[in-house]
């Protein structure tokens, strides 16, 4: 089987995009979508940073991954309503996936798998989900999560999942949820922002996993 040169008609296609539909977001020629995504024009840094933005998705996730598949531990579960980091006493999950390795952007990643169609189109039920817990609060480190996509949970302990924004003072954040009317001014709880940075879209997993699929 020929391997594709690059992730765009993927990522594309899973956001049900056209390649019109991209090309006029990026201000290009469709003709040059189709050359891009197939290799016949290189995948400069210029190029790759706009169909990135126009994606949402970070630029380095539009090349493929060729190596080996990597062992990564699932740590908890991912719905709409329902963000959670199982304790640590109970055993993760392995999955055998392509899974690139980048440097962590917050202090304590963990792969979630998600449960529930809740977030799609965004993810659906059987992707797997890179979390890191922002365990600080200060602007400056708040701005690396500023227009990603992250879950919030309140003083009262309810979670919600979209894009973050900033609120209209300090200690406030708003959220444009993937499902659902926008949260404003929300007051998070400590330690209660998480940022979701990768993603491993249907990767096959065990029985143990699918289990967890089943009771939801």
């Amino acid at each position: 089987m020929t391997e594709e040169p690059n992730n765009i008609a993927k990522i594309r296609k899973r956001r049900r995009m056209s390649q019109q539909q991209l090309a006029d977001l990026i201000g290009a020629h469709v003709v040059t979508i189709s050359n891009l995504e197939r290799g016949h024009t290189h995948l400069s840094r210029e190029w790759a940073e706009k169909i990135a933005a126009a994606l949402q998705v970070e630029s380095q996730d539009l090349k493929p991954v060729f190596e080996n598949p990597t062992m990564i531990y699932v740590r908890g579960h991912l719905s709409a309503t329902d963000p959670r980091w199982w304790p640590d006493e109970e055993p993760a999950l392995p999955v055998s996936a392509h899974s690139p390795i980048f440097p962590y952007l917050a202090d304590s990643p963990r792969w979630l798998l998600v449960v529930d169609d809740s977030l799609y189109p965004v993810f659906r039920k059987g992707d797997l989900v890179r979390s890191n817990a922002i365990f600080r609060s200060s602007e400056k480190d708040l701005e690396q999560c500023y227009d990603k996509l992250c879950a919030v949970t309140d003083e009262s302990d309810q979670s919600w999942v979209g894009f973050l924004n900033r609120g209209s003072g300090p200690g406030l954040v708003s959220l444009n949820r993937i499902s659902g009317p926008p949260v404003v001014d929300l007051k998070f709880a400590p330690s209660g922002i998480v940022m979701f940075d990768r993603a491993i879209f249907q990767p096959t997993l065990s029985d143990e996993l699918k289990a967890l699929l089943t009771k939801t």
